[in-house]
């Protein structure tokens, strides 16, 4: 399975594992067709359960180890996901406090997988699960600062230990800084719904009034402030002594646009954002269930050596190997689509340290503010073609897909700008380019092939072809980037050159083109 959400969080207070059960109960049965919970869990809720069937498809499961002075509780549920036949959901909670010094941290895991073989994607929205409030809300977070579902107020006599904590080198949440409009002193966003959203995986500050950015001007430099109803991220990592682009930033104008073209907006952007960086940290988690899960096992074996029993002792190691294999196909799993949202995370890195030195330069123009403001695939491929009329042909085949929901609009029209530009006056004569792949990566970040298997064109000759000007031109060259299934972060654009019309074609837009691999 897939993590969608990961979370962790260190408790002010080490609250009895029973109140924890109980909470995690309460919020099971309240869940959209949620289990039928054993009875015996009522007189004593923190307990060790094997594998329980509670519902249709649904399975709950529960470790209560003590050892070495600590007290390590989870759950685990599964349950089929309620659209899609041969899919299904894994939430995780883990619980770890210490005897002696009252330590306590909770885990939050949420995944999606298939239950049956198949190659279709089984991405989902993320989401925070409710239970994350609920526990923080019941036993509060600290770490430096509150750890709440709460926005924490930043006032102006605050800033330079606002200044310090961003800058701090052990800091391992990002904050959120949400600031207010010079003309009104009040937020362009709502604070508390991101704080929520946020809840337990950021520092999510509002500054009362205008006055706490501009105080921040006296301890950073003006290039890493945020002021006037923007909203900054802050990585961890920060260092006044960087340039910013690495830590993105939106104005009230952007904050309107993403309310339109995203669904959620920015808090579902940040929330995204943040839990993909969260799900590459997860190792690193002390409250986890295969970390409790091997200590029970390591508890089992020791017993049942203890006492000679050794058919028992055999049931624990073939446990044990099934968990380690369990955990060797999650992580597989998680390695195939690494790549892509490395990938992606590096063009967008790419992108925004553009962005970022246009702005700071004060060479962007107006004409680079519309281009960046590309809603969809179908809107970058309109706008190039109108741009470059007398350059750029499309006569998209039947096999394509000009809604495709590639996540990046902005670099489809890179790229086909390439393809007007430097493709075209390679071509044409004009300005001759010795390396077109190359120079289409560092445009873009993208991949230029110049030629298809004839092999593969031939049998799918419908999706290596297109009509234009009453003549059959053979798409042979293609572009594009991602590896992946998911049409979020994959995308193919095949194109050919006319050189009666001295014009490129564009024929194919889509995920993939078929081929004995795809």
């Amino acid at each position: 399975m897939r993590n969608t959400y990961v979370v962790e969080c260190p408790l002010s207070s080490s609250p009895d594992p029973n109140a924890v059960a109980r909470l995690w109960h309460a919020w099971l049965a309240k869940s959209r067709n949620g289990p039928k919970l054993p009875k015996a869990l009522l007189e004593a809720p923190a307990v060790d359960l094997a594998s329980t069937e509670v519902g249709t498809e649904q399975q709950l499961e529960q470790i209560r180890v003590d050892e070495q002075g600590l007290t390590q509780f989870a759950l685990r549920w599964e349950h089929p996901d309620a659209r899609s036949a041969g899919v299904r959901w894994r939430v995780e909670l883990a619980y770890i406090s210490a005897h002696d010094d009252q330590s306590a941290r909770f885990s939050c895991k949420l995944a999606v997988g298939r239950s049956i073989a198949s190659i279709a994607p089984t991405r989902r929205a993320t989401t925070r699960p409710k239970i994350v409030v609920d526990m923080l809300k019941a036993f509060p977070g600290v770490e430096v600062e509150p750890i709440a579902p709460l926005p924490l107020v930043l006032r102006a006599t605050d800033a330079a230990r606002f200044a310090a904590f961003l800058t701090a080198e052990d800091r391992k949440r990002p904050i959120v800084l949400v600031t207010c409009r010079n003309v009104d002193d009040r937020p362009a966003v709502d604070p508390s719904f991101i704080s929520d959203i946020l809840a337990g995986l950021a520092f999510v500050y509002v500054t009362d009034g205008r006055w706490p950015s501009l105080a921040l001007r006296d301890h950073l430099p003006r290039h890493l402030i945020c002021r006037d109803g923007a909203v900054r991220l802050y990585w961890p990592g920060f260092a006044t002594n960087g340039d910013g682009y690495g830590h993105p930033f939106w104005i009230p104008g952007d904050l309107r646009r993403l309310d339109s073209e995203k669904d959620g907006g920015l808090p579902q952007l940040l929330l995204e954002s943040i839990v993909e960086a969260a799900n590459y940290t997860s190792g690193t988690h002390v409250a986890d269930w295969q970390r409790f899960e091997s200590s029970r096992r390591r508890v089992q074996i020791a017993e049942s050596r203890a006492a000679g029993d050794f058919e028992k002792l055999a049931e624990s190691y073939a446990a044990d190997n099934v968990a380690l294999r369990e955990q060797k196909e999650d992580l597989e799993e998680a390695l195939r689509t690494a790549g892509d949202d490395l990938r992606q995370a590096r063009n967008d890195t790419k992108y925004w340290r553009g962005e970022y030195e246009a702005v700071m330069s004060g060479t962007r123009s107006t004409q680079d503010e519309q281009e960046a403001e590309i809603g969809s695939v179908a809107d970058a491929l309109d706008r190039a073609i109108q741009k470059w009329p007398t350059k750029l042909i499309l006569a998209l085949n039947s096999a394509s897909d000009k809604d495709t929901p590639f996540a990046a609009p902005g670099e489809v029209y890179a790229s086909v700008r390439f393809l007007a530009t430097t493709f075209h006056d390679s071509k044409s004569g004009t300005k001759s380019c010795s390396d077109l792949d190359r120079e289409l990566r560092e445009q873009t970040g993208w991949t230029y092939e110049a030629n298809q298997s004839v092999t593969t064109m031939g049998k799918h000759r419908g999706e290596y072809e297109c009509t234009w000007d009453g003549r059959r031109h053979t798409l042979k060259a293609h572009m594009g980037t991602g590896t992946s299934k998911d049409p979020r972060h994959t995308i193919r654009i095949a194109f050919a050159w006319d050189e009666k019309r001295q014009v490129v074609v564009v024929g194919f837009v889509g995920q993939h083109q078929s081929s004995d691999r795809t």
